[in-house]
């Protein structure tokens, strides 16, 4: 892999995730409501991040922000119905996670590469108030699958960095808790769209590659950036992807938006939407972007 494509800052990634967790977690304080972008944060950090070759295999890696938009509008209106009376009030709109989380996990996965080849979020909803979250599980390589991800549950997988304190919790989970919290999310919110589970737009999880974490890691690590974390917002395609995105089968499929932020001084986040700006393209990748990235799984990705 000695050729690279080369990201001019780093915004926002599209994915469907889930974490894994060491208990039920209440999500209220990782499902923040996200505050306007500061317009002093946006001219800092122009960095370059590396995504190494095998990313460019997998289609869309990045969206611009004002698509990016439009992807959370129609995940909000179709699986939310925000603004009518079947308003879905506890399926979140997005989650926020801890810089420390990211890089940890990216350490771990780049100390273990031989036998991991990513990570997957998967979807899932606390049982003592339905609130949905995201849970982070670490997925193994299959020999005679490529394409072939699979979840290794399972408490103690990756240890954290020494630093602060960590928020988001939903990572070392084991296979009971997570078999509980998807399928609680399952029963709340996927079975709500009166189609089978191998039928369902409303994705139950995406899976992503190594060297997304890895690219992460190195903004996150990067002071200059000054980021503190990294929000998924929650979206919906319009149309079929092409190239094909594996696991697409409807075109207002969910998928989710990552996108680095940094702190506002007073206990929130600024979005970054400036950190990504793909070079291969600048004609149409000339603006701040994000990053359309990973497999989706429309059933429980296992």
């Amino acid at each position: 892999m000695n050729k690279k494509i080369f990201i001019n800052s780093l915004a926002a990634l599209l994915i469907i995730c889930l974490f894994s967790c060491n208990g039920d977690q209440e999500t209220s304080k990782a499902n923040e409501k996200p505050k306007p972008d500061s317009p002093g944060e946006i001219k800092r950090g122009k960095q370059v991040a590396e995504f190494i070759i095998d990313c460019s295999s997998i289609a869309n890696l990045a969206v611009p922000e004002d698509t990016a938009t439009d992807m959370r509008a129609r995940y909000r209106q179709l699986y939310k119905k925000k603004g009518t009376p079947d308003e879905v009030a506890n399926l979140a709109d997005s989650v926020w996670i801890d810089a420390m989380v990211i890089g940890s996990f990216a350490d771990f996965l780049e100390k273990e590469q031989s036998v991991y080849n990513g990570g997957r979020f998967m979807n899932t909803a606390a049982t003592s108030n339905n609130e949905s979250s995201l849970h982070l599980v670490p997925t193994k390589r299959n020999a005679a699958n490529a394409k072939a991800h699979l979840n290794d549950w399972g408490p103690g997988k990756f240890g954290m960095r020494d630093g602060s304190q960590i928020r988001f919790q939903n990572f070392n989970t084991s296979l009971g808790t997570a078999t509980t919290v998807m399928g609680n999310f399952e029963r709340k919110y996927r079975t709500k769209q009166g189609v089978p589970p191998d039928q369902n737009p409303l994705s139950a999880g995406v899976w992503i590659s190594n060297c997304v974490f890895l690219s992460l890691r190195s903004i996150i690590d990067d002071p200059s950036n000054q980021i503190d974390g990294v929000r998924i917002y929650f979206g919906a395609y319009s149309h079929m992807m092409t190239p094909k995105i594996d696991g697409q089968f409807d075109p207002n499929q969910s998928t989710i938006i990552l996108v680095p932020t940094s702190s506002d001084g007073a206990g929130g986040h600024n979005d970054r939407w400036d950190i990504i700006k793909a070079r291969s393209n600048p004609a149409k990748w000339g603006k701040d972007a994000g990053y359309n990235h990973g497999a989706l799984c429309p059933n429980q990705c296992e």
